[in-house]
């Protein structure tokens, strides 16, 4: 039969099935060229077909060649016996293909043989005739023994055309059978046609033509492959080029072209990760890191034939839509590689990272700054994506979740709209009905900023937030949408007034924006708060108070001012001493708090006693201040205004950063000292709150000033210890728990404090030497810490100024003695008597002084001689002073009193001069029981009836009717200048009893001597002094007054006190007979 007869189908599947080895009746050796043979020759019988002899004596390489040129011919044969309409794939609802899958698995097979014994020895023989081959480095060629036939260099060009010609019809491709199988062995088809197709130096003309044509076909077969197939196929290729195909170097160049070819397909970036990572949608979110450097590779090199403007201009949008994509049908994998590729795009040290970076930025950042689309700058065949804010947000988040963590990438990617994410996410959060997911992707996305990008970036970003960059979105069914008009500021509506006075000061949530301030104060610091970032906290803070410092002084934009004052209240309440870590800056804005001038004090509010009617007393109703206010209730008045509050939070944040820094101090820090001479004037404000926080502060500033003193200069080998001593004393007294400030203070008492004279303690105190230099620093402290409220501290204070009158004598007491006569006008200590008020603060700072020289008279014991003369004269003309409240003056004479008890005789000359001046205290002062009986049987006082009136006129020194009516007149206004009241009769009395026992004791005690000098012995120690006996005319006028005030005194504490003071006088006329 003819050689290209027609034959039928099921001829040419059985000869596919005999020559594939399929047949049973094929023989079977162990020979394969025996094996060969038999199946050649029934294969040409089966066809009926004749010339199979001459083949009976070649070697088993030719044999093989010969079946793959017979198979090859064998599949030509079955595609022309097929019409296109019968071999097409069946799609769903056709009728079944005329080659089943036993005949199909036939025909793969043959393929199989083609390639392998066809193809494969055809490109070796190509490789060792082709013009210009480079020889093997290493190894020896693998040569086939075709000796049987001549070489050829056109036999490969011919085979793959006959190949490639198959899967086409006689117009264009159709996917049949044969483009299925040949899919399969794509590398196969490939390899051989970049050979041919793309060989630089052709062999001959007819080697070009056919050349030529390979290439044509080539593209088309490549074209008809689905991409991922397509660039599994290149890829293979690519990486045999070293191995394989060493001696092929022009290949690289081919398939790089027609890799980006299959780029430039539609769904060609998504084929290409197919062809890395797979399409199994079940696979492990794994990519290796070679695989994904690979693609990155491919879709960032810009091919030869195109501009890297136009390149990336297309391939980005590409990239970007594997992670827009809202399908669930693309991998995990593929979006590992679309994030990592736009990562290295982006990084800095990429070649055209400026070209990429102008592309995608815009892309992802334009749906949230301008509500219209991107202006397309490319042709309209290559537009960039327009993205819907929804759809931006969406691709961000998939981007950052597959890319790798790189603050520099997410900063460049979230920087530029970081207000517009923050407006966003408080927009959906204070909306219920928002999509939650939506409100997760905004807080993750948001979040993440804030915690990952450096702190400049995100003191910018938190800025822009605070200043209002941030855009007017409105939230509506379909999403966010950004409107044209700006946003709107925060106005003062009348509404809001109107509910904020109608709301009392303790339903009032400090929480609360009924100004609608963006953003809103609370939810902005708590975000600082949780990202925890102390730098960017702090650098925010110290802007928030430079602005609003600027602001208020030219209180151009109140809303604005109050948005700044609200978030630095915020962050002091919130952050504490995460906002400190700059204190040089904060130190500025506590130095403007505070101001420089002096506060109001209650001096200046409270109406000058004095005799006579003035124009204010015609007034016949006051001003009622406070319904039914007691005396308690009067020193726990703190209402504040907003100088005041902003003050206190001044104070609070010095604290804070004296704690935080502890190197701080004025001898390093100049504002320290402009701050601690406002804390100086706010220690006499009207608030509590302020006086003790600037007492506490003045107390630390005082510490650490004594503190870098010390540390100035080093102390000698001796003083070593007393040093440490020190040191550890100062660093208690700053710590904010009380316990541990008292026990600093107890330190410095035993630092001061003088040993007992015993041979060890004596030993000891050689080791002791106090620095006399350290002494000034140490009395201030104790001198600040008796004016504090809290009684550990002020009984440690006291104690330690009686403990430094011990152990250093006149100086130290002269010095507390200056402190208690200041604001007085004695001895040039003030203004001149009578031409000032004293408030309620500063009278209670010398009281407390008075305390602390009570007790170092106390400690004196025998040595007061020494120090009458620098003690008694001002505590004389206090107690004669009519001027000074009377608290003071009785202040005064307890401590005269205690002078008597300690050391009767160390008053000397001073004591008849003292006695007298108490009892003519008592005979002027003393108010008469019966006027109290006609008062309250003529008028019984009401005592919320006037209460400003009377407390007025009952501290005139007129009618003692008004004294009686108010006997508690002292605890009530405790700055009265009334003499009448109760407690200075009474320590008038107690000094005279203390003064009469201490002379009895004396007497009685005493050895007198020819001489008239007294021999005592006080506390272990013989003390001599002359003899000062209290005239007999005092004691006869003190016996008629004392029995006047037994008798007639309205208060029966002091009648007690003078029948007891009367019983005292006639022991001491007794002793001093000698009776």
């Amino acid at each position: 039969m003819a050689e290209n007869s027609p034959q039928p189908l099921s001829t040419l599947i059985s000869a596919a099935a005999v020559l594939s080895g399929s047949e049973q009746k094929t023989a079977r050796s162990l020979d394969i060229a025996t094996v060969l043979k038999s199946r050649l020759a029934r294969t040409h019988e089966i066809l009926q077909q004749d010339g199979f002899d001459k083949f009976s004596e070649v070697n088993l390489e030719v044999l093989q060649y010969i079946t793959a040129k017979e198979s090859l011919r064998l599949v030509e044969m079955l595609q022309s016996s097929l019409d296109p309409d019968d071999y097409a794939l069946s799609s769903p609802g056709s009728s079944s293909p005329l080659l089943g899958t036993r005949d199909l698995s036939y025909v793969r097979t043959l393929f199989s043989v083609i390639f392998r014994w066809g193809v494969a020895p055809l490109l070796t023989e190509f490789e060792l005739i082709r013009p210009g081959r480079q020889a093997p480095e290493t190894g020896e060629p693998h040569i086939i023994d075709l000796t049987e036939r001549e070489l050829d260099h056109e036999d490969l060009p011919l085979v793959m055309l006959r190949l490639l010609k198959l899967p086409f019809g006689p117009t264009d491709l159709r996917q049949t059978w044969i483009t299925s199988i040949l899919s399969q062995h794509a590398v196969d088809v490939l390899t051989p046609c970049l050979v041919v197709g793309w060989a630089p130096k052709p062999m001959s003309d007819s080697f070009a033509r056919h050349a030529k044509e390979v290439r044509s076909l080539t593209i088309r077969f490549i074209n008809v492959l689905r991409p991922h197939e397509a660039f599994a196929a290149l890829g293979t290729i690519l990486s045999s080029i070293g191995t394989k195909l060493r001696g092929f170097p022009y290949v690289s160049r081919a398939c790089g072209y027609l890799l980006s070819n299959q780029l430039r397909r539609s769904d060609g970036v998504h084929g290409l990760c197919s062809a890395v990572f797979g399409e199994d949608l079940e696979e492990d979110d794994v990519a290796p890191l070679d695989k994904l450097e690979h693609v990155s590779k491919v879709l960032s090199t810009v091919p030869a034939s195109a501009t890297p403007q136009d390149y990336y201009r297309f391939i980005i949008p590409r990239v970007l839509a594997l992670l827009s994509s809202s399908s669930q049908q693309i991998p995990s994998s593929h979006k590992r590689a679309a994030a990592f590729t736009l990562s290295r795009m982006l990084s800095a040290t990429f070649q055209h990272h400026v070209i990429t970076s102008g592309i995608l930025l815009p892309i992802l950042h334009t749906p949230f700054v301008s509500p219209s689309a991107i202006e397309p700058s490319v042709t309209p065949q290559e537009q960039s994506p327009h993205l819907t804010p929804i759809e931006a947000l969406q691709t961000l988040q998939a981007f950052l979740l597959h890319a790798d963590p790189s603050p520099t990438e997410l900063s460049t990617l979230l920087t530029p709209i970081a207000p517009e994410i923050y407006t966003l996410f408080c927009l959906y959060r204070s909306s219920k009905t928002a999509d939650p997911n939506v409100r997760e992707s905004l807080n993750v996305l948001w979040n993440t900023w804030g915690r990952i990008v450096s702190s400049p970036d995100a003191i910018d970003g938190l800025w822009k937030v605070i200043t209002g960059c941030c855009g007017n979105w409105e939230l509506g069914l379909d999403g966010f949408t950004l409107l044209t008009t700006p946003v709107p500021p925060p106005s003062l509506s009348l509404l809001a007034v109107s509910e904020l006075e109608a709301t009392s000061r303790d339903d009032v949530d400090i929480n609360a924006n009924p100004f609608n301030l963006r953003p809103d104060p609370p939810e902005f610091v708590a975000f600082l708060k949780t990202l925890d970032r102390k730098d960017v906290s702090s650098e925010i803070f110290v802007r928030l108070l430079n602005q609003y410092r600027e602001l208020n002084d030219g209180d151009e934009q109140p809303m604005r001012s109050l948005l700044y004052l609200q978030l630095i209240l915020q962050m002091q309440t919130q952050l504490s001493t995460a906002v400190l870590s700059k204190p040089e800056h904060v130190l500025s804005f506590v130095k403007h708090a505070l101001g420089s001038e002096p506060p109001p004090s209650t001096a200046s509010a409270r109406p000058v006693l004095k005799k006579g009617l003035g124009i204010k007393d015609l007034r016949i109703v006051e001003e009622d201040t406070s319904e039914a206010k007691d005396s308690d209730d009067e020193e726990s008045d703190d209402s504040m205004g907003a100088k005041d509050e902003m003050q206190v939070r001044g104070i609070t944040l010095l604290l804070s950063i004296l704690e935080a820094n502890t190197d701080l101090s004025p001898q390093n820090t100049p504002d320290l000292d402009d701050i601690l001479i406002s804390l100086n004037h706010l220690i006499s404000h009207t608030s509590p709150t302020i006086r003790q926080l600037a007492r506490e502060a003045r107390l630390v500033l005082t510490a650490r000033t004594a503190s870098t003193s010390a540390a100035a200069s080093r102390p000698k080998a001796e003083t070593e210890s007393s040093y440490a001593t020190y040191q550890k004393a100062l660093k208690y007294l700053q710590d904010p728990i009380i316990p541990v400030r008292a026990h600093g203070l107890q330190l410095l008492r035993e630092l001061v404090s003088r040993p007992s004279m015993t041979p060890a303690s004596q030993a000891r105190s050689d080791d002791w030497q106090l620095d006399p230099a350290l002494l000034p620093g140490i009395l201030s402290i104790f001198l600040q810490s008796i004016q504090d409220d809290e009684s550990y501290i002020f009984l440690n204070a006291v104690q330690g100024l009686a403990a430094m009158v011990d152990g250093y004598g006149k100086e130290v007491l002269r010095g507390i003695t200056e402190v208690y006569l200041s604001g007085t006008g004695i001895g040039g200590s003030g203004a001149a008597a009578g031409s000032m008020e004293m408030s309620k603060q500063e009278l209670d700072s010398r009281i407390r002084v008075g305390e602390a020289l009570n007790a170092a008279v106390k400690r004196c014991g025998g040595a007061l001689g020494l120090y009458v003369d620098i003690l008694i004269p001002p505590l004389q003309t206090i107690l004669r002073s009519p001027h000074l409240p009377t608290t003071l003056r009785t202040s005064a004479l307890s401590i005269l009193a205690q002078c008597a008890a300690t050391n009767a005789l160390a008053l000397g000359a001073y004591t008849a001069n003292l006695a007298d001046s108490c009892v003519e205290l008592i005979q002027l002062e003393s108010v008469a029981a019966k006027s109290r009986a006609a008062t309250k049987s003529n008028e019984e006082p009401k005592p919320s009836d006037n209460a400003d009136d009377d407390k007025t006129n009952a501290g005139q020194a007129g009618d003692p009717k008004q004294h009686a009516r108010y006997p508690d007149l002292m605890d009530s206004d405790p700055t009265t200048k009334s003499a009448k009241v109760a407690p200075l009769r009474r320590t008038a009395l107690h000094f005279l009893s203390r003064l009469l026992r201490s002379h009895i004791e004396i007497l009685y005690d005493s050895r007198s001597t020819a001489t008239g000098v007294l021999k005592v012995t006080l506390k272990g120690v013989v003390t001599t002094a002359p003899r000062e006996d209290i005239p007999l005319l005092l004691l006869k006028r003190a016996e008629v007054v004392l029995g006047y005030v037994v008798a007639t005194d309205e208060d029966s504490v002091a009648r007690v006190m003078a029948r007891e003071t009367l019983e005292l006088v006639e022991q001491y006329k007794e002793a001093s007979r000698g009776l």
